[in-house]
């Protein structure tokens, strides 16, 4: 954060002040129990440009509160119901176009289709290195193999 501050008063910024927020937001749900083996980067970042956050042209504004906070990443355990992500926008309309861009983004796979590979009772559920194993349909993956492994 040092570094990020400098660069900030560099810029002849306070790194002190606020920052900006969106007004409205909407807080999309985990559609079921699992642990969230896929996300599609490119459909959030297009959801987060339909909130605002991007500009299609040069003379168009930008929402500086706008975009996509994430919380869950992929490897974590969800339930049905729980936050996957917050959509924010000054611009309520946007937020039927983010959640098109959504559409098919998240892909949750059964618990008991998920093996830990560390099972320290010291690490968090996000330090934890799990490894998905086995062949999924192609639904879940365009290879219809789906080996990522997230280190920690």
């Amino acid at each position: 954060m040092d570094v990020w501050r400098r660069m900030i008063r560099a810029q002849g910024g306070d790194p002190d002040a606020a920052l900006p927020t969106a007004r409205e937001s909407e807080v999309i749900l985990a559609p079921a129990d699992g642990v969230l083996v896929g996300l599609d980067a490119m459909a959030v970042g297009v959801a987060a440009w339909r909130l605002g956050a991007g500009r299609a042209r040069k003379e168009d504004a930008v929402q500086a509160g706008a975009g996509v906070r994430m919380h869950a990443k992929p490897g974590a355990v969800v339930r049905a119901g729980e936050p996957l992500m917050t959509l924010l926008t000054d611009t309520p309309e946007k937020f039927a176009g983010a959640r098109e861009a959504l559409e098919g983004a998240v892909t949750i796979a059964p618990t008991d289709l998920v093996r830990q590979t560390s099972s320290s009772s010291t690490a968090s559920p996000e330090q934890r290195s799990i490894t998905f194993w086995g062949v999924f349909p192609d639904a879940l993956s365009p290879f219809g193999l789906f080996f990522p492994t997230l280190l920690h």
